[in-house]
């Protein structure tokens, strides 16, 4: 009753007001009139009239100012009775908060990486004439880095640029006051930081000017290194830093927000090339970077470049012919490999978000019928439909709110997790972080949550005749239109939840394929140390091999070491490659080279360290030295590829070109995945590791077999590195396991989002399954109950709720299997040894969904079951 007189009191206030304004009207003419009794004129009258009343003018303005509060007021009142509202329901208040929680702040956080990845610009001044220049191979169409003689052509002839340079990425020890460090850096021409218009921010860049000798050992450090290494001394710039034995003379600190190419860099060195770079055109090595000239786009800048590529293969056929060239925005080149897995999972969050929302407005259409009777006395009491529709929207906007709130913290604390998505290529500056735009963003979620969350209780308030519940009789149509609606609301977020958890179901499969893949040797118990030998100290190979001999010593002391063995590079981590002819077998056309192939120095005993069977011949033995017949042992890919007869053994290969002994094969092994699971073998030779034909071969990693858990041996194996050169820090140390598990952890991540996802939605679904169904039961109970007086068994009642809650699941579920074979068509750069639209997980999915939703379905039809008649049709 109180809740009866408070809404009579309100109708009654705002028709006094609108009565107050009309009788003010009325006494201004009735004063108007008795002046000119009185003997004024009209307009004095009128005027007299007015100033005693303020003026027509002033009561219009008093009755909109009036009409203006009231609305006001009005909106006060409807928030007041909106929280009053969720405050006594917090259970309900709960459940659609942290619904819309997960939904908006799970948009919110893939739109900050989605925004930080593909739509901020890099940071670079005028990023966007910033373009990648690479070779692009004859035979696959694939990006290759360049050889110096093609970079100083393309710096000569091209007409497209403003700006050229290259760059390639090393490794290095740091020495000197401190402790050594093993750092990462970059080798530039002094032309680069023209084309990323950067300088440092103590002193200077490369000078173009300076020779080769004395630009070799210039060097620019990164603002982290400046601080953590030389405590950002004020005076660094001109002081000497040792570098691989090599002393060089620190010329400028760039900026803390540059990161080039990679995060993390360490140092820049000057690079540039010398009479002998020109004519190098085997040895592809450098990356190149370049600045579109002003009013020139990629476009014309490609075909500026084609021109160019011509003319050197024309010049150049032995070594150029058929080489092709991309220019391709720098953005877009170091976000491409990204760019489908983000807009995948963009595409994933938002069905999140829209299955939330439909699960909110079923709850708020469950509610509100249940405040029909309160709705129907508030229209009987004056409040129009507007006025009713306007509270339910503000509640709405309320759950969405407090939605919005809990997701931006859910979004913070997730952030973390999905910036691991973003390419470690891209500059630290644009890294995911909640911004103005993700804000923005969160806002456009909290308005489209509102939309829809207020809009279905509202659309089904529109279509209900309030006066048949003040009549005491039922609304039959208005019964029949929720019911629709939420069925509609049910199958949206059963076909949403169907296309998730097919995506789900296809990227765990996908992951299950690769888990199953053979490495081509066995992993288990090995842990691998890396470190870089630097070549002022370990020039030769006899050296390297020394400190190999010596080390093999220390670590075959350690308890539960089986087997040690060593190889110049593990698998993952790239290899020098070997441009070769075969003998007896040249090449028709211009280049008599095959294509190059991955080259590795490995110990006698690495094959059986490793477990890495041998097919066809030998393993190198201790007498293959370095004084004796040059010998390789191949893999099955090079093999089968070159001498598919399965005559390898015997056969010889040299680089004649650049002066290398002919080798003679004398082994084949089996293929390792060196380029991560889900690449096929690559070809690769392997080479006695004394008798390796290239120096540069430096990085040495050591094998080391335990009888049980490596990581148990970890730190003795650390000292023993320690030990043979205490200024040879590890590179890294890690399980082959592990090794191989970094490879795949983007890929995993992307998977295990997706099944949360997807598990979301399941969830989501099934609560709106049992929902409806339940609410309908409770509409229902007055037919079963008199459906059981008539004799109907508990089993006929079962059946026919089950049956209703099946069609709706099964629409659902179809139309779901439906966007989900579309949706697949995206997935397949993420899928492994499994199809797009692979049946046997289209099938699961449906089974499980069918499953947990017959479930949820039997609760409320064993309730309906469970009904009285006596008590049901008392109650009516």
């Amino acid at each position: 009753m109180k809740f009866f007189r408070q809404l009579r009191a309100l109708f009654r206030r705002e028709k006094l007001d609108a009565e107050m304004a009309e009788e003010m009207r009325t006494h201004l003419e009735l004063h108007a009139a008795e002046n000119e009794k009185r003997g004024m004129s009209a307009d004095a009258a009128r005027y007299a009239a007015q100033r005693a009343f303020g003026g027509v003018e002033q009561i219009k303005e008093r009755a909109r100012d009036e009409r203006g509060w009231v609305c006001l007021e009005q909106f006060a009142q409807d928030v007041r009775h909106g929280l009053r509202a969720l405050r006594k329901n917090p259970l309900f208040t709960g459940v659609a908060v942290v619904t819309l929680a997960l939904g908006i702040g799970a948009n919110t956080a893939m739109f900050s990486v989605l925004d930080a990845v593909l739509l901020h610009p890099l940071p670079f001044p005028d990023s966007g004439k910033l373009v990648a220049v690479w070779e692009r191979q004859p035979e696959t169409g694939a990006h290759n880095v360049v050889s110096s003689g093609v970079y100083l052509d393309w710096q000569e002839q091209n007409s497209a640029f403003e700006a050229i340079g290259a760059f390639t990425g090393i490794g290095a020890t740091l020495r000197g006051d401190s402790a050594p460090q093993q750092a990462t850096g970059t080798r530039i021409t002094p032309g680069l930081l023209n084309v990323l218009r950067v300088q440092p921010m103590l002193g200077r860049g490369f000078r173009d000017e300076a020779t080769a000798e004395a630009g070799g050992r210039e060097i620019i450090i990164s603002y982290s290194l400046w601080q953590t290494r030389y405590g950002g001394r004020a005076d660094i710039v001109g002081t000497a830093m040792n570098l691989d034995d090599t002393p060089m003379t620190i010329v400028g600190v760039m900026p803390a927000s540059f990161e080039f190419p990679t995060r993390n860099n360490d140092f820049w060195l000057a690079l540039r090339f010398n009479a002998g770079d020109r004519e190098s055109r085997k040895t592809h090595t450098w990356r190149v970077l370049a600045r579109l000239k002003p009013g020139v786009n990629a476009s014309a800048a490609q075909a500026a470049m084609e021109v160019v590529t011509h003319r050197i293969a024309a010049a150049h056929p032995e070594f150029m012919s058929g080489w092709g060239v991309d220019v391709v925005s720098y953005h877009d080149d170091l976000v491409g490999n990204v760019r489908p897995t983000i807009l995948l999972l963009g595409g994933m969050v938002a069905l999140v978000l829209l299955v939330a929302c439909a699960n909110v407005a079923n709850l708020m259409l469950a509610r509100s019928a249940g405040r029909q009777r309160e709705l129907a006395i508030r229209g009987a009491l004056g409040a129009g439909r507007g006025r009713i529709v306007r509270q339910l929207l503000t509640e709405s906007a309320l759950l969405a709110g407090l939605g919005a709130a809990a997701g931006l913290l859910f979004a913070t604390w997730a952030m973390p997790f999905l910036a691991a998505l973003a390419p470690a290529q891209l500059p630290g500056l644009v890294a995911p972080h909640l911004n103005a735009s993700a804000l923005g963003f969160a806002a456009l979620a909290l308005l489209v949550a509102t939309a829809i969350v207020g809009l279905a209780p509202a659309w089904w308030l529109s279509r209900m005749d309030l006066r048949t519940f003040l009549s005491g009789g039922r609304a039959e149509s208005g019964s029949v239109v929720l019911a629709r609606t939420r069925g509609i609301l049910l199958v949206t977020q059963l076909a949403l939840a169907t296309v998730l958890l097919i995506g789900a179901g296809l990227l765990l499969r996908s992951m299950a394929n690769l888990h199953r893949v053979d490495f081509g040797f066995d992993p288990n118990n090995l842990i691998a140390g890396t470190v870089n030998l630097p070549r002022t100290r370990y020039d030769t190979v006899a050296k390297q091999a020394a400190f190999y001999e010596q080390l093999r010593g220390r670590l075959e002391t350690i308890a539960g070491v089986q087997a040690v063995a060593g190889i110049s590079d593990p698998p993952l981590a790239g290899s020098s490659t070997y441009s070769f002819v075969i003998a007896g077998r040249p090449r028709p056309g211009p280049n008599p080279r095959e294509n190059p192939v991955e080259v590795r120095g490995v110990t006698p005993n690495y094959f059986e360290t490793v477990k890495l069977p041998v097919v066809a011949g030998r393993p190198f033995a201790d007498a293959d030295r370095a004084e004796g017949p040059t010998v390789i042992v191949v893999n099955r890919a090079f093999a089968k590829l070159h001498f598919p007869a399965g005559d390898a053994v015997g056969q010889r290969l040299s680089n004649v070109g650049q002066g290398g002994p002919w080798m003679e094969i004398v082994g084949v092994v089996g293929d390792i995945k060196d380029d991560g699971l889900d690449q096929p073998a690559a070809p690769a030779i392997y080479v006695p590791y004394v008798q390796k034909v290239d120096v540069n071969l430096s990085s040495l990693t050591a094998v080391v077999r335990t009888a049980g858990d490596p990581e148990l041996a970890r730190e003795e194996i650390r000292r023993a590195f320690l030990a043979v050169d205490p200024e040879l820090p590890l590179r890294r140390l890690a399980t082959m396991p592990a090794i191989y598990a970094g490879r795949l952890a983007q890929r995993d991540f992307v998977t295990r989002l997706t099944l949360g996802f997807a598990v979301l939605t399941l969830t989501l679904g099934v609560i709106g399954v049992y929902g409806v169904i339940s609410y309908s039961v409770a509409q229902r109970r007055r037919e079963f109950g008199v459906c059981l007086a008539l004799g109907a068994s508990r089993w006929d009642i079962v059946g026919r709720v089950m049956r209703g809650g099946a069609r709706l699941v099964a629409i659902g579920a179809l139309l779901g299997a439906a966007g989900a074979a579309g949706l697949a068509r995206f997935l397949g750069t993420l899928l492994f040894e499994i199809q797009p639209a692979d049946p046997a997980t289209f099938a699961g999915v449906l089974a499980t969904l069918g499953t947990v939703s017959l479930i949820a379905l039997w609760l409320p039809a064993r309730q309906a079951a469970g009904t009285d008649p006596m008590i049901a049709l008392r109650s009516e």
